[in-house]
């Protein structure tokens, strides 16, 4: 009796302890001065922790094993069962789970596997640890509750399982391959889209036929423009490239300086004969001005010459929030405009539709830059146009202030 009750304690210990070899009992002997069992002596109610269906093989001759090995391989091959079950205490567990099987990269690897036939070659292409890709292929099996790939010799074959997955999940890696490989090509070389933000009237005069000159250098870029008279609208991530009077010191932007903005205050020969021409802003008082009130930039309330400065007040003004409706205005004869840019008037003012006033007083200088957004720094397509900008305005620019300067002896 208290053999059996030995017998208990032990197959509850290594029930509880993975560790230990359940085998091991069979090979203990029984010492010979243990006495006989007999199938007799051996009542139901002292095996308690045996199951029913288990039985003794009991012999009336002294006991070559303390317990059957009919018992043992049934405790033995119960307790794999529970182990090598996938089951899931929480749907948070199933999910981080299947989330493993969604990875690509691991179905790639297992492609491979198939293709080789080997682990340890696959492992010698990649540069990986052998146990990594073969605790990679158990877990997606674990996972997914099936075998993927089954030992034949000295090669492992891929179960009717995994070639069905394979041929369902290997277009979509081959997919995703693709656009990956494109994204790169677009981000490194000159092909692609740029979004470009500035305000509408430059757009349309100074910015539209440097767009068009670039693609014809580089036809493989596309432009999608956005036109308004408030920068923050195309500073919030919505453009790559933007143009405004800057600086702006904005962490999230790149900014380049272009040139200096030149204000040159004209008034149209109709309007002067009438009127009058002012030398200074004191004589504006007796004068109707035409006054541009868009967001692109402030509004100074100030004229300056060779470091002085002096305010001014208007007789009348009209407002404009456009500043080509403002130029037409002045050629109008509406009255006298002091911040028309250079680049807006230089025709009419080589032309005589306008002509400079007040001897040098102009409203202050501005910058102009041109700005792009950390991540669009880094394409090629981006910093190309930017190169090319900054070339082309320095161009255009320098050549129309020493045209203007020949012409008029303007103060710049």
């Amino acid at each position: 009796m208290k053999l059996l009750k030995w017998m208990e304690a032990k197959a509850n210990s290594l029930w509880k302890f993975r560790s230990l070899r359940l085998k091991a009992l069979c090979r203990f002997r029984m010492k010979s001065e243990v006495p006989a069992l007999s199938r007799r002596s051996v009542r139901e109610s002292e095996l308690p922790l045996l199951p029913a269906t288990l039985s003794f093989k009991l012999q009336k001759t002294p006991l070559s094993c303390l317990i059957c090995t009919e018992f043992l391989q049934s405790l033995i091959s119960s307790r794999k069962t529970i182990r090598t079950t996938p089951t899931f205490n929480s749907r948070s567990k199933m999910i981080n789970s299947q989330w493993k099987a969604l990875h690509l990269g691991r179905w790639e690897l297992l492609f491979k596997i198939m293709d080789e036939g080997s682990i340890t070659r696959v492992a010698d292409i990649e540069n990986l640890q052998r146990s990594q890709l073969s605790r990679m292929v158990s877990g997606l099996e674990e996972e997914l509750g099936v075998q993927l790939m089954e030992r034949r010799g000295k090669r492992l074959n891929p179960t009717q399982a995994a070639l069905e997955l394979r041929s369902k999940i290997e277009p979509h890696i081959v997919r995703v391959r693709r656009a990956l490989e494109k994204t790169s090509e677009l981000e490194e070389g000159d092909k692609g889209s740029i979004r470009f933000g500035a305000m509408p009237g430059f757009l349309q005069t100074q910015v539209v036929p440097l767009i068009a000159e670039f693609q014809q250098l580089h036809p493989q870029v596309t432009f999608d423009v956005i036109g308004d008279d408030n920068p923050k609208a195309f500073m919030g991530g919505e453009c790559d490239l933007m143009l405004y009077y800057g600086p702006v010191n904005d962490a999230n932007l790149v900014e380049n300086w272009v040139t200096r903005s030149l204000f040159v205050p004209c008034a149209s020969p109709k309007y002067l004969e009438k009127a009058g021409y002012p030398e200074n802003p004191d004589e504006l008082s007796d004068h109707a001005g035409v006054v541009y009130t868009g967001r692109v930039r402030p509004h100074s309330e100030v004229l300056v010459k060779n470091g002085r400065q002096q305010t001014f007040r208007w007789k009348s003004m009209i407002r404009f929030n456009n500043i080509l409706l403002a130029k037409t205005a002045a050629v109008e004869g509406c009255g006298i405009v002091l911040d028309m840019p250079l680049h807006h008037c230089f025709e009419e003012v080589m032309n005589g539709q306008l002509i400079p006033i007040l001897n040098g007083w102009q409203i202050p200088n501005l910058d102009n830059y041109i700005g792009s957004t950390l991540a669009a720094s880094k394409l090629r397509r981006v910093q190309m146009f930017i190169d090319f900008y900054v070339r082309r305005r320095r161009e255009i620019e320098g050549e129309q202030k020493r045209r203007l300067q020949e012409k008029y002896n303007f103060i710049i």
